[in-house]
């Protein structure tokens, strides 16, 4: 948080985390007027880093909270809510140990993760797609067909996945400015499906702003 000073500005804020390395990365108005906040801690109940969901009221009291994630370190990105009131949470999930029945999902040491959740923080889906390099979701849309749009990062290109309300994939495409290190931080779907992304390009030490849109 940047700002400058309100001293005169009554204010509400609060702490959470107890591990020391903790962040909240994105937060989200639902249905019934209460804050959902999404992010990661790095000493989670689940073994490794896990995703950190809280639910608050406007007083910022805790409604409930959640973490997930699997025996490897997992985190989260961004978060959306979808038209039906559930939670979109784009992130990544590390390969978890050879005792984890979900091991086989996993294409490289870190995958790129979507986790829909009901209103009450449960996973209802969750989707594990990447490469052999590391990969992870930095922005998720619901779509008007059910399904996602996904963006991303795909070892050093930007990346972008369309999926069905499945989970299936229906394209996906990756970009590289000029053969550059390519990484999204943020994206936006506009009312009239243009996709714009925002992040950076790596030429050599320099880091150069990069916008894309298609």
């Amino acid at each position: 948080l940047g700002a400058q000073s309100l001293p005169n500005e009554p204010v509400l804020e609060k702490l959470f985390g107890k591990s020391g390395q903790d962040v909240l990365v994105d937060l989200v108005e639902n249905r019934q007027s209460e804050i959902a906040a999404v992010g990661t801690t790095s000493r989670g109940i689940n073994g490794g880093a896990d995703i950190y969901w809280l639910l608050l009221d406007k007083n910022l009291q805790l409604q409930q909270e959640r973490y997930i994630g699997r025996d490897g370190d997992d985190g989260a990105n961004a978060m959306s809510l979808a038209a039906d009131g559930r939670y979109l949470v784009a992130g990544y999930s590390t390969l978890p140990s050879g005792k984890s029945k979900v091991r086989e999902r996993y294409l490289g040491g870190r995958d790129g993760w979507l986790l829909v959740l009901n209103e009450k923080g449960q996973t209802e889906q969750e989707l594990v797609l990447g490469t052999k390099v590391d990969d992870e979701f930095t922005n998720t849309f619901p779509l008007a067909d059910g399904g996602f749009l996904l963006a991303g990062n795909a070892g050093n290109q930007a990346w972008f996945v369309r999926v069905n309300r499945l989970g299936e994939v229906i394209w996906e495409k990756k970009l590289q400015y000029h053969r550059l290190w390519t990484q999204v931080n943020g994206a936006v779907l506009t009312f009239d499906n243009q996709l714009f992304a925002t992040g950076y390009v790596l030429d050599g030490v320099n880091r150069q702003m990069w916008l894309a849109s298609f």
